[in-house]
């Protein structure tokens, strides 16, 4: 189960730490951060086996499209 705090814990963790080459800031985390208690709410106590993440970028399509791209 996630707890409240542990969630906010992570959401001002990743607004401070996550701006990076590798890792780039999520757009969506600005509006998290400023709505952190109704995102709270809205996740907090539930199963963490009830979530199913995704990739946040296809990197088989950049791969695919953008290589042939780039010209020597």
């Amino acid at each position: 189960m996630l707890s409240g705090d542990a969630v906010r814990w992570v959401v001002d963790f990743v607004q401070i730490h996550s701006d990076g080459d590798l890792f780039p800031k999520v757009i969506e985390m600005n509006a998290i951060s400023d709505h952190k208690d109704q995102f709270v709410a809205l996740i907090e106590g539930k199963d963490l086996s009830q979530f199913s993440p995704g990739a946040c970028m296809n990197i088989s399509f950049c791969e695919s499209h953008c290589v042939g791209e780039i010209e020597p």
